[in-house]
């Protein structure tokens, strides 16, 4: 059991400092905090939050035996469904939208500069820290609640497009370049998406326990 947890810890901390890092490689890439229209880093900076939170939590309860709040676990579980629909979405719909998987496009989006460790070391790493390494005594009505972020995130952007504040950043919230009916199929999709993750990582998850 304390391997386990000393794993968990190391991950978490890791996990924080990579956040920290493409934070900051966000700041210069885009000239500033104009990153926060992005999905992407908003639901890695959720990620890094929720792990330096368990990470503390963790190194108290080593230190004191203070054990880790059911609501700390559900901040995780949150910011790990969010962090895997951001790789999902990347694979699956932003890197065919452009052009194809070429070298050059999987590049662009997976391993270069903050996409590197927003795109896919971060959202993996959470992924595979939760599911092998996280106590999980969540209920199945939990799983609403990973959604909740991307239905924020989806009425925020959606109203700011439809206001002309904004422009995407995503091609499926161009609600000016598409019809009314691709949007609504394109909401459905991207939360259907969500849900169905967001259950796979409850039930995963569940198989392991310290």
């Amino acid at each position: 059991m304390k391997k386990k947890i000393y794993f968990s810890l190391a991950l978490n901390i890791l996990i924080t400092a990579f956040e920290i890092s493409a934070v900051i490689l966000s700041i210069i890439e885009y000239g500033g905090f104009s990153f926060f229209k992005f999905y992407t880093q908003d639901s890695n900076i959720l990620l890094g939050i929720s792990c330096a939170v368990m990470a503390f939590c963790k190194i108290r309860f080593l230190c004191s035996g203070k054990k880790i709040s059911d609501s700390v676990k559900l901040f995780t579980y949150i910011a790990v469904c969010c962090t895997t629909l951001t790789i999902t979405v990347v694979l699956a719909l932003l890197i065919p939208n452009a052009g194809g998987y070429t070298m050059k496009n999987f590049s662009h989006y997976m391993l270069e500069g903050s996409g590197l460790f927003m795109h896919f070391v971060c959202p993996v790493l959470a992924l595979v820290s939760f599911i092998c390494f996280e106590e999980i005594p969540l209920k199945f009505s939990h799983t609403v609640c990973a959604i909740v972020p991307t239905l924020i995130y989806a009425a925020v952007l959606f109203v700011l497009n439809i206001a002309s504040v904004l422009v995407g950043p995503y091609f499926f919230l161009h609600v000016y370049e598409q019809s009314v009916l691709a949007s609504v199929g394109w909401t459905f999709v991207v939360i259907g998406g969500n849900y169905l993750m967001s259950v796979g990582i409850w039930a995963a998850s569940r198989k392991k326990s310290f």
